[in-house]
């Protein structure tokens, strides 16, 4: 993902945007095809942001999108942070199989990608719900540094930051039984998870918080210093995992991972991906 479009996605993240009528994505696809066609080049991804997360909107066509005339050899690659291994695909930054490695301030995030699904945000990942298909979602993960969280109701914008204390793991997730549009399905629970010791929490999310001034979100965190707030509208299953680091300095990370409604494929995708995930603090 270029320093373009994640400057985009933090702008849209922080007002939130309205999502297009079903009529006019498929005018815009028509449009997009035509283009193809006549240019024969290439494939051109267009990426709708909706919330304060990155809900995105397509239409419902799974057809696969036809594939350049010659396609190029090797394909196009990048590196995020130096670790993070991805490739141009239909225009978007897709992670290669394999292991990656990235850092969010004192935090090193490690992770093996088994599925050629997942598209990289920089903050975090989306699970493509079949390989080809942009802008359709089955999962999504975000690593949240300084974690904070909206409090119900949304009416009121209440935000309350998560504790950074190690010896006080289960009271530190205190607020994150209070968000805003949500339920919590299962309590705060000590478990080891990405490699060392975390609080889970799975929370129903029935809406993203559209009421007020402060944006469409439910969870908060820093990411380089710029604010990053996900949410993803509708009714789904959010399962959060806080981590805190155990030296001198108080420093924390929020894993958080939206269940988008997908199969019992992209499930397995999804916990494969979590269960190879390992963090570090300096």
């Amino acid at each position: 993902m270029s320093d373009l479009k994640i400057h985009e996605f933090r702008e849209r993240a922080e007002r939130g945007i309205d999502v297009p009528e079903m009529a006019d994505i498929e005018r815009r696809g028509q449009a997009l095809r035509q283009r193809r066609f006549a240019a024969a080049v290439g494939v051109l991804a267009i990426v709708l942001v909706a919330g304060a997360g990155v809900a995105r909107v397509a239409t419902d066509s799974t057809d696969a999108a036809p594939a350049p005339a010659k396609p190029p050899s090797p394909a196009p690659s990048s590196t995020w942070d130096e670790g993070v291994r991805t490739t141009a695909d239909l225009g978007e930054d897709v992670l290669r199989r394999g292991p990656s490695e990235v850092g969010y301030g004192p935090a090193t995030v490690r992770f093996d990608t088994r599925s050629g699904s997942w598209e990289w945000w920089g903050m975090g990942m989306g699970l493509r719900r079949t390989a080809h298909t942009v802008d359709r979602y089955a999962a999504t993960i975000f690593f949240l540094q300084d974690p904070r969280v909206r409090l119900q109701p949304c009416t009121r914008p209440r935000v309350k930051a998560l504790g950074g204390d190690p010896d006080r793991l289960v009271a530190n997730v205190a607020p994150l039984l209070d968000v805003a549009h949500t339920t919590v399905l299962q309590g705060p629970r000590v478990v080891d998870a990405f490699g060392g010791t975390a609080v889970h929490l799975r929370l129903q999310t029935d809406d993203a918080c559209q009421e007020g001034s402060e944006g469409l979100f439910q969870l908060g965190g820093v990411d380089n210093g710029s604010a990053v707030n996900p949410a993803w509208p509708g009714r789904h299953v959010l399962d959060v995992w806080h981590v805190v680091a155990t030296g001198a300095s108080p420093a924390s990370m929020l894993v958080a991972s939206w269940d988008l409604n997908g199969t019992s494929k992209h499930h397995a995708q999804q916990a494969a991906l979590l269960d190879s995930m390992r963090i570090d603090f300096e």
